[in-house]
């Protein structure tokens, strides 16, 4: 293993540049398979529009997906809207300005990485030009020796066509040799304001090259040792107060941070020189007079080690993290696995005008409809708020909590929406389905819309450009979405973080928990009924304590709980009652508890 230590040492220095360089290549090996398997250039009038939507629409949905996993995103804008009168001063906007700087330049990996690839590869950018009505870049790409040049440009990305091919040769590398030079000045052109923006920013550093090195190994250690943190609190909280739901006495005392107190390290901190702080945390720890002591706490930094395999640990804890991105992705491949295998075994157009379109529409929103179904029996939240409603209406808006409820209903239905959005985008882009549907119209409403006064092509394309615009808007509303929420959130990111956690844990404990007393009232009570006797005492919940834990639960700032069990352990009124067992009269006359 001592062979191994100064390559792991390597891979956490350069885990960043790594990073960087691991999205380059998931990037270009995407663009490749988007390439081989979804492309083909129409070759008619529609070639510019055609293949600037394949250059340009996965950069955007790269750009907007960069931002969405982005951590800092949501930091610097989870309660923005809560704080207006910040928004007002110079100096918190131009921080704001920077940090979003920050997060744009990282972001902007993916896509431009999308957009190098696919100009040095050449494809899109060929299909584009030769749909390029210039006058003056025909003029520049035609000459007299390629007479169809003028006349058939948009062919010639296709072959088979009745252009010779030596002059169709002759063209398409001039075109590709102008895409190669476009994309290796863009790489240039990035690297080069990529180095100016370090230079400028190490020459304004208000610390010294080894300090800096320094403060980030602390910021990275601090972000590892806090997520373990905050799992093993919420893991300590969620089992406590699992323990005394169940057994029915008061919650231990346990320390946990106050609101207050993770809004003042979930904000940026701007290191300065005067400040001998590595980071909000550290600076809250040492200053805040909520801390008994604080400056007489040892740092619980210096007996820390990392061993040597935490390197693979990293690459575990990211997709323990990103588990959700990582289960909307592999829905999407099974859900374009499922299409194909469809349209390609179960889907065969009748070919008849009276049941194409009947048939054609069947196959494209028959399994969307199946598909939102199964989303809606899988979510728990929803049931969790529908159950009982119909014997108490008053369930569905607990305290007349009705903005509540409807948020609820959203996050339901959002969710349940995505494997038939994934479903539509996919049939609309292979156009199977939708070329079967259409062909049983005499007219069409959608195509008058969209393509009135147009050509034929426009027709043609249709059902690629129904599904790109299924994309984008999708991807744009669960943007803006996302934001708003995070916008007007009433706690900061690390505490809405920490919530998170604290909830996945509850619901693992208590899922153990609930198992275990289920085995051993189970127990009880078999054993009660095979020995003939009264059975046991057994502290157990009653019913409105049930009833209490299973409503949904909404953050507020007048309350320092994170979930409905944890405002029922901490009631003061809290009633520990047991279940009341109703006292029956056995066969023998003997009563039985």
């Amino acid at each position: 293993m001592d062979k191994l230590k100064p390559l792991l040492s390597f891979t956490q220095k350069q885990q960043t540049n790594l990073g960087f360089g691991l999205i380059a290549l998931i990037t270009a090996g995407s663009e490749h398979v988007f390439m081989v398997f979804a492309f083909k250039c129409p070759c008619n009038d529609y070639n510019f529009v055609y293949g600037n939507v394949c250059l340009l629409v996965p950069a955007l949905a790269l750009l907007i997906l960069s931002y969405m996993l982005s951590n800092k995103t949501w930091k610097l804008f989870t309660g923005l809207c809560l704080r207006k009168s910040k928004l007002c001063r110079f100096y918190y906007v131009t921080g704001f300005l920077c940090i979003f700087l920050q997060i744009t330049t990282t972001a902007m990996v993916a896509p431009l990485s999308w957009i190098a690839v696919a100009l040095l590869r050449g494809v899109y950018f060929e299909c584009s030009m030769t749909g390029a009505n210039f006058t003056l870049f025909r003029s520049h790409l035609c000459s007299e020796e390629l007479p169809h040049c003028r006349t058939d440009l948009e062919k010639f990305p296709c072959e088979g066509t009745t252009i010779p091919q030596s002059e169709r040769v002759a063209v398409l590398s001039i075109i590709r040799a102008e895409s190669q030079v476009l994309g290796w000045i863009l790489i240039g052109s990035v690297m080069t304001f990529t180095f100016l923006l370090t230079c400028v920013a190490r020459c304004y550093s208000p610390i010294s090259y080894m300090q800096l090195k320094f403060w980030r190994m602390y910021t990275q250690k601090e972000s590892e040792l806090l997520d373990s943190y905050t799992s093993q609190h919420a893991e300590k909280l969620a089992k406590r107060n699992i323990t005394s739901f169940f057994e029915l006495t008061k919650p231990t005392p346990m320390n946990s941070p106050p609101k207050q107190a993770w809004e003042k390290i979930s904000t940026f901190y701007k290191f300065r020189s005067m400040d001998q702080y590595y980071s909000i945390l550290h600076k809250y720890v040492c200053t805040c007079e909520d801390l008994e002591n604080p400056r007489a706490r040892p740092s619980c930094l210096a007996a820390m080690s990392v061993p040597a395999m935490d390197s693979f640990k990293t690459v575990l804890k990211f997709l323990t993290n990103q588990k959700t991105t990582i289960g909307y992705s592999f829905m999407a491949i099974l859900t374009i696995g499922s299409e194909r295998i469809f349209s390609m075994v179960s889907f065969q157009c009748p070919c008849n005008r009276s049941q194409n379109f009947a048939y054609g529409l069947t196959f494209l929103l028959g399994p969307a409809v199946v598909l939102l179904t199964i989303g809606l029996f899988v979510s728990s939240r929803l049931w969790r708020l529908y159950t009982g409603c119909c014997l108490n209406p008053f369930k569905l808006c607990p305290r007349g909590n009705c903005m509540g409820c409807l948020q609820v209903f959203v996050k339901v239905l959002s969710g349940a929406c995505i494997a038939p959005v994934m479903w539509l985008s996919v049939a609309l882009l292979n156009g199977t389905f939708y070329e079967c549907a259409v062909s049983g119209l005499n007219e069409n409403a959608v195509v008058r819309i969209f393509c009135k006064n147009k050509t034929q092509t426009c027709q043609d394309e249709l059902p690629r450009i129904l599904g790109w615009s299924i994309i984008i808007i999708s991807a744009s509303v669960a943007l803006i979405g996302t934001c708003f929420k995070n916008c007007r959130s009433k706690v900061s990111y690390l505490q809405l973080t920490f919530q998170k956690i604290y909830m996945e844990k509850e619901q693992e404990k208590f899922e153990v928990f609930a198992e275990d007393y289920a085995t051993k009232l189970a127990e009880r009570n078999l054993k009660s009924f095979f020995d003939n006797k009264i059975p046991d005492a057994f502290p157990f919940p009653n019913h409105k304590a049930w009833e209490e834990i299973s409503t949904v639960y909404t953050f507020k700032q007048s309350e320092q709980y994170y979930s409905t069990l944890q405002r029922y352990v901490e009631r003061a009124d809290r009633d520990y009652s047991p279940e009341k067992r109703p006292v029956l009269e056995g066969a023998d006359g003997i009563e039985m508890a």
